[in-house]
């Protein structure tokens, strides 16, 4: 039962929320002194209006709600103060507050008085007193739920950078301290419920339309450097993946924007109708793209941050083994530039851990011999270990693996073959590895899955190659925690539908007339 409760406390959280929300409102909406608007922006505005300005209820609506007190201020703002009259109120009432000089300048107010007293402005739930109350509540609410995925992020980080979790976690920080800022210019606005919906609302389209110079720019440096990967590798589909991508990200932002804008100069679907039904199904459509979007960003924003901090990580402890993980090699058995790369790394990491405390490390070269390889990779590394200096009593190689998965499974499998020969059961080896930079966050995924626990070292590479590799990565580890994303993404879209079924029903079916 504990365990269920502690899943569900975010839920359990905002459902105290919601009943302290209640009781504030109901004890703080039976009165609510408001901005009405600022005079000066009026073209008629003269000093006259404001010193023959009256603000009183429309016909009977004086049954139901009182006005205590108005008055313009210096920076002429219509203040007004109202108070209801609950002894009177059987059912939610209507009222027109009327401001007026009775001569030049006229306006209207929609008040909706509740049953319970509570007095809304302009909206059947709109602002109210304790609107502001209920913000500040909601904004430190959303700020503990915030500081909760940060510990989890350093928490996680802390015991095992090579962690899908990791993305998810700083992913979620990013899209909620947005949300954040979005939820937290409504205290300085006083916004009510529905207001808040059309802050977020506005917010995810924002969101997208603010980062589309990024993705611009994003998309032109991935498209120039496939076209150099394409002239230095050839032509095919895994060397366009960057350009694909890139170009899907720009029209999941234009997309939505220009259907939605072509809507808006047609008469389809009745949109220009503040409370006509196509509204409300364009801008659901309009929502979701902007929260998927918006999501996805986050997520590539926060796989960047973290494949960036992994490919530049350095191991803190000293190892036991540093694994060198293979590629291919080049016909005449030598090493390519890429599996160079690798195998350096390896060596100066070793340089490294030397020179700290003087400790030696055992290299472990893995990867064994493809159709078109004229021996095996590890074999191939280890010759290079050995011509570079390095002792043959310090290499192990491991030559039978085809593939990442492999030469993490097989390598680990000799070296504690080799670690306990000298070494009891009760301690386990320290191990790195060494790779490509573009590959060190997945290859630390894939030994966690298999339980092994491992620090990477990244090496260079050139960048058209490490860009497109990068975006390889990525839309691999999405594949990866595809059901992830597909409850997060089917969240939003019910959580987006609830926003747009509530607003419909507060704009259209309560705020109808009455």
């Amino acid at each position: 039962m504990t365990r269920i409760l502690y899943k569900i406390r975010f839920i359990l959280g905002a459902m105290l929320l919601v009943g302290i929300s209640i009781i504030i409102v109901d004890i703080c909406g039976k009165s609510y002194t408001f901005t009405h608007h600022n005079l000066r922006y009026y073209s008629e505005y003269n000093d006259s209006i404001a010193k023959n300005l009256r603000v009183y209820p429309e016909n009977d609506g004086g049954n139901y709600v009182q006005v205590t007190d108005y008055h313009v201020n210096s920076n002429k703002d219509l203040i007004i103060t109202i108070k209801s009259k609950p002894e009177n109120i059987k059912k939610t009432q209507r009222v027109f507050l009327i401001v007026t000089d009775n001569r030049d300048y006229s306006n209207f107010i929609i008040l909706f008085v509740h049953k319970s007293g509570v007095i809304t402005i302009d909206d059947y739930f709109g602002k109210t007193g304790g609107s502001k109350i209920v913000s500040i509540l909601f904004v430190i609410y959303l700020l503990l739920i915030i500081l909760h995925f940060i510990r989890r992020y350093r928490t996680s980080m802390k015991a095992n950078i090579y962690q899908y979790r990791n993305i998810l976690y700083l992913g979620f920080t990013i899209y909620l301290l947005y949300a954040l800022y979005t939820f937290g210019n409504g205290i300085f606005k006083d916004a009510g419920l529905i207001n808040h919906f059309y802050n977020y609302s506005d917010s995810m389209v924002t969101f997208s339309l603010i980062t589309f110079p990024i993705i611009i720019v994003l998309t032109v440096v991935v498209c120039s450097s496939n076209v150099k990967l394409m002239i230095k590798e050839g032509k095919n589909w895994r060397n366009m993946l960057g350009f694909i991508l890139g170009i899907a990200l720009c029209l999941g932002i234009i997309v939505p924007e220009f259907i939605n804008e072509t809507l808006q100069s047609t008469n389809f679907l009745d949109l220009h109708k503040w409370t006509g039904t196509g509204r409300f199904i364009i801008e659901f459509f309009h929502l979701i793209s902007a929260s998927i979007m918006t999501y996805i960003e986050c997520i590539l924003f926060a796989t960047i941050i973290i494949s960036i901090k992994a490919s530049k990580h350095i191991p803190s402890k000293d190892m036991d083994y540093i694994l060198i993980l293979g590629c291919m090699i080049n016909k005449d058995g030598t090493l390519t530039k890429l599996l160079k790369g690798r195998a350096d790394r390896a060596i100066e990491y070793s340089a490294i851990q030397k020179a700290r405390s003087d400790k030696d490390i055992v290299f472990v070269p893995s990867g064994g011999q493809g159709s078109d390889e004229i021996m095996a990779e590890g074999d191939a590394i280890k010759n290079y270990l050995l011509s570079e200096g390095i002792d043959d009593s310090h290499i192990l190689v491991e030559n039978k693996s085809t593939n990442t998965d492999q030469n993490f499974a097989l390598s680990y499998e000799l070296i504690k073959e080799h670690y306990y020969k000298t070494h009891d059961k009760e301690s386990k080896p320290n191990i790195a590895f060494s790779t490509t930079n573009y590959h060190v966050f997945r290859s630390g995924m894939l030994a966690s899955s298999k339980g092994i626990t491992t620090e990477g070292v990244g090496a260079k590479t050139v960048s058209y190659f490490w860009i497109n590799a990068f975006i390889r990565e990525f839309i691999a580890t999405l594949v990866a925690e595809k059901k992830v994303h597909i409850l997060v993404i089917g969240t939003l879209t019910a959580a987006n539908a609830f926003s747009i079924i509530f607003t419909y029903i507060s704009n259209v079916i309560l705020s109808s007339p009455m």
